[in-house]
């Protein structure tokens, strides 16, 4: 095809490929589909600029080359290497184009724009592409403002002094610790960020949220939005939200129970703190369609989900926060006379007490937890060492970590022990894992006897809601699999 060829015809082309029958169909004049058989795997946006095709997945940025020779497309990777080719078997009249916002700076060169869902940082930049009805442009940009809520501090003056090469009294090997100081200060922050619940955005920009979805007419960009709004208390903008979104895409599980939702919050404006852990059953409105459908709150803060062995529960900012094993928290917040999901596992989920479920439940234990003190911002083995000894549990919990990924679970258990005896519940998880490891027989030994001390240690709570049982069955498991890769490396 030469480069003055006018634009493709609407069609299908299919690989040659047996084994998946992947196949590209142009749908119109603006989006492309990509099928395995009979089955759609996704939509993108497509551009064509002389002979090569250019196409964008909205929600992701993703964007992919092809290069046109005649019926032929060629796909093309990141250095322009030939890979599937596709061959048309039909051509086809073109549909109406969707209904998109009018297109932007990003939209008007697919192949530049998707480096802005990677390299952008620039929050009102970022706004504008998700009006251009870009979802990927909707998230960045609430990411972007996110951050700018948590800006990274600058290295402090006595680092800067430190390193300067210019000083007559430079050291490179002070100057490299005090950056690695400075950057593990910096990761530690960033991991709390990132394992920690999600913070509301300013009042500001979530007052042009809504407004925001209409512009974009993005599912999922709106359902992005929507989440962000939650998140922030918005109930009902949050509820509007949801509505638009539904009526771009009704298919998502949401739409279905979106009414009801609306009658269950009617008059709720905003979350409710909540003063005591609650007691008997929470169902989900709609329990076929979400992951975690049920809460069983029991005696003294206990909670049974999908039939595991139980939680624990607290109150933390008039939300309740159950852990879960993925070191974080389920977060269930009131609106009115319901309960509703605002983590990344139940989002926009809402729970309603079941009839006839159990109304006294024992008030849960007040156990003893710290917080664990950033006093250790060193990586070296000698350094966190030296920091464990000298009581600063930051350095125990790094060279724990250190231990157990060489496989040296006692030793990693003998650190993460000095946390938990201090009441630091990630260095008592760390230990209930290290226990499994180094013992199957009684590996809540450790832990049951720092509770045996003191029953109000948060040793206590982790010691009750950990699975010992599966401790044996797991490390039986992992042998069996060790085992059978050294016998299929030995044939």
């Amino acid at each position: 095809m030469s480069a003055s060829a006018g634009p493709l015809a609407c069609g299908v082309f299919r690989s040659a490929d047996p084994t998946y029958s992947q196949s590209l169909i142009l749908q119109n004049a603006q989006v492309l589909q990509t099928a395995y058989g009979d089955t759609v795997a996704d939509s993108r946006l497509y551009q064509q600029k002389n002979t090569t095709l250019y196409t964008l997945h909205a929600e992701t940025g993703l964007v992919q080359s092809y290069l046109i020779q005649g019926n032929r497309l060629v796909e093309l990777d990141d250095t322009g290497t030939p890979g599937t080719e596709y061959t048309r078997i039909s051509t086809l009249p073109c549909g109406e184009p969707p209904a998109l916002p009018p297109a932007g700076e990003c939209r008007r060169d697919l192949a530049a724009c998707g480096q802005w869902s990677v390299t952008e940082t620039n929050a009102a930049r970022l706004r504008r592409v998700c009006e251009e009805g870009l979802a990927f442009g909707c998230s960045r940009y609430l990411s972007e403002v996110a951050r700018a809520e948590r800006p990274i501090a600058e290295p402090p003056e006595a680092v800067k002094a430190l390193c300067d090469d210019k000083s007559p009294r430079f050291d490179a090997k002070a100057c490299e610790n005090a950056i690695a100081g400075y950057v593990s200060q910096m990761l530690a922050q960033s991991m709390s960020d990132v394992f920690g619940p999600e913070k509301p955005l300013p009042a500001a920009v979530l007052d042009g949220l809504p407004e925001l979805c209409i512009r974009s007419r993005s599912a999922a960009g709106c359902r992005d939005i929507a989440d962000a709004l939650l998140t922030g208390g918005r109930i009902g903008p949050w509820l509007t939200t949801l509505g638009n979104t539904c009526g771009i895409d009704g298919s998502d599980a949401s739409c279905a129970r979106l009414p009801r939702t609306r009658a269950l919050l009617a008059n709720a404006k905003s979350f409710t703190p909540i003063k005591s852990i609650p007691c008997g059953l929470y169902a989900a409105t709609d329990k076929d369609s979400v992951l975690y459908s049920e809460w069983l709150f029991k005696d003294k803060g206990r909670v049974q989900v999908l039939g595991a062995s139980d939680l624990s529960a607290r109150l933390d900012e008039g939300a309740i926060k159950i852990r879960h094993d993925k070191g974080g928290d389920f977060i269930l917040r009131q609106a009115g006379d319901v309960l509703i999901g605002t983590d990344t596992y139940t989002m926009g989920n809402v729970y309603i007490a079941s009839e006839g479920s159990a109304r006294s439940c024992a008030p849960p234990i007040a156990y003893r937890e710290a917080q664990l003190a950033m006093d250790c911002p060193r990586f070296t083995p000698e350094d966190t060492t030296a920091c464990c000894a000298a009581g600063k549990l930051q350095g125990c919990n790094t060279r724990g970590n250190q231990l157990a990924l060489t496989g040296d679970w006692e030793g990693a258990a003998n650190n993460y022990v000095k946390l938990c005896e201090a009441n630091i519940r990630v260095g008592c998880e760390n230990l209930a894992r290290a226990s499994m490891e180094v013992d199957t027989e009684q590996p809540e030994a450790r832990m049951a006897a720092i509770c045996k001390k003191d029953p109000r240690a948060v040793a206590c709570d982790v010691l009750e809601t950990t699975a010992w049982a599966d401790a044996g069955l797991m490390k039986a498991f992992q042998e069996i699999l060790r085992d059978t890769k050294k016998e299929d490396a030995e044939e």
